[in-house]
């Protein structure tokens, strides 16, 4: 123990589990070491603050982007400014889907790695939408209708209508090396892109399920 406080470790903390509790003081308070004490047993408090730390002090990038939880399903709606962002995650909201950020989400990984979106604290359950101003998802739909963060299963991204055929295109999108599917969507007055985001959401769950079948 004396040999390991020779190398002025930050601080030693010490579990319920530990043994010894007055000889490590004793050594951490000649070699001026902070001693700290957790109720938690060694393995569980270590999880919790691997998962804590990555959490908080870990990589995170800002995207402009809305984020909203359709049917379990991290939603990321991608667009240029005044593209109708805002006015699809609206809609998804009053379906009764969950509104997490709008005009900026914060991104960063959790430790099975993947992507957890939030908003950031000053722009939390406010919405901008065209023709109206800036608006209160908590004030309009109540508390339930917002969550604090949530996982990003895959990500929309407007495109024009240029004659192509097909409605939805899948590709590929890399945040923090992290890879997740992505859907070209074609704007038109015929569709219905909320019905859409509905339906790429629960094709993900079906996937899912037959993959693990």
């Amino acid at each position: 123990m004396v040999k390991f406080c020779k190398k002025k470790p930050v601080c030693i903390i010490i579990s319920c589990e530990s043994l010894f509790l007055r000889e490590i003081s004793d050594v951490c308070s000649k070699c001026s070491i902070p001693l700290l004490k957790t109720e938690l047993n060694s393995s569980f408090f270590y999880s919790s603050l691997v998962s804590y730390l990555n959490d908080n002090i870990g990589p995170f990038i800002g995207i402009h982007a809305v984020l909203v939880e359709v049917f379990d399903k991290g939603v990321l709606i991608l667009g240029e400014s005044k593209a109708g962002k805002s006015s699809l995650a609206f809609e998804l909201v009053r379906r009764g889907h969950f509104f997490i950020s709008d005009d900026l989400v914060k991104i960063r990984i959790d430790v099975k790695r993947n992507l957890i979106g939030f908003a950031p604290e000053n722009i939390k359950s406010y919405m901008e939408l065209k023709g109206v101003g800036i608006i209160s998802i908590k004030e309009i739909f109540g508390k339930r209708a917002i969550k604090q963060e949530s996982k990003i299963d895959f990500a929309i991204e407007f495109s024009e209508n240029r004659g192509k055929e097909r409605t939805t295109k899948e590709e590929c999108l890399s945040i923090l090396d992290v890879n997740i599917r992505k859907y070209s969507l074609l704007k038109s007055d015929k569709i219905n892109l909320a019905n859409l985001v509905e339906v790429l959401a629960l094709e993900g769950e079906i996937k899912k399920e037959i993959e693990i079948k």
